[in-house]
């Protein structure tokens, strides 16, 4: 049975914003667990793109991809949800797997994985040719290896705010944001763990709201190894010019140990709502 999936990294190729658009597809790296031990062999998965973490309303058609090659867990795979199904929002990509040799249904790998830079790239190269790209977008800010550690709070932990970046936002703009962060777990056990995308005031700091609602989700899932991926994404209208920290709230629950921040991947896009 799978138990786990760890997004690495989702790549474009890269185009001048005055020259040729960029397409629609990207290539998604991603890690696959058999009972907790690296996947080896040949795979049928199947993507589905949503709007959300749970729930949420599915963009476009599935894609089916059979016999990918998966060596010491690790595969590569080309994905084209075709034109639109990037405009800038937050997006999330369900994952299925079944052996190659298999004919049968799909296992669903959860969580959802917030997808990062690529997709949005194809956004921000997607209107006329130009220095700025689409009238709409004003900055792209991209994020890579930040670290962090996150200590257990048991059954009340708080949340605990990872700062990726600094942006300055007008009012009436959006700031929408993704990111997948890997963390080691120590000692090496099962963790229980809830993500957010949040921002705060820099003015006084004092303040964390999630970029999708008014509280913070209380969603947790068991990672059964010690090596575990965090995805959240997320888009917020700011209703007061200022400068802002944006980042990423981990809530830890075990009642001992700590997490590790490994590596981010993680990109904000300011834009005008």
């Amino acid at each position: 049975m799978f138990k786990h999936l760890i997004a690495l990294t989702i790549l474009i190729a890269s185009a001048s914003a005055c020259a040729v658009p960029v397409g629609t597809q990207f290539s998604y790296q991603g890690r696959l667990e058999d009972n907790q031990v690296p996947a080896t062999g040949l795979y049928d998965f199947e993507f589905r793109l949503f709007d959300a973490l749970s729930g949420g309303t599915q963009i476009g058609m599935p894609l089916q991809l059979n016999d990918i090659p998966v060596e010491d867990g690790t595969f590569s795979v080309e994905l084209d949800f075709g034109a639109g199904a990037f405009g800038g929002q937050a997006r999330w990509l369900a994952v299925a797997v079944r052996e190659g040799v298999s004919s049968g249904s799909y296992e669903a790998l959860n969580p959802r994985q917030a997808l990062t830079a690529a997709p949005v790239a194809q956004f921000a190269l997607s209107g006329n040719p130009g220095p700025q790209g689409p009238s709409g977008v004003v900055q792209i800010v991209p994020v890579d290896g930040v670290t962090a550690q996150i200590p257990a709070g048991g059954s009340g932990a708080p949340w605990v705010f990872v700062q990726f970046a600094t942006v300055a936002v007008s009012a009436g703009q959006r700031i929408t944001g993704s990111a997948v962060a890997s963390y080691t777990s120590i000692p090496d056990a099962a963790v229980q763990v809830a993500v957010a995308l949040c921002i705060s005031d820099n003015a006084n700091g004092a303040t964390l709201t999630a970029f999708d609602a008014n509280d913070f989700p209380d969603f947790f899932y068991a990672a059964p190894a010690n090596m575990i991926a965090l995805s959240a994404a997320g888009s917020r209208l700011v209703s007061a010019t200022g400068t802002y920290r944006v980042g990423m709230c981990v809530k830890f629950r075990n009642s001992s140990g700590q997490l590790t921040g490994d590596r981010v991947n993680s990109w904000f896009m300011i834009t005008n709502s």
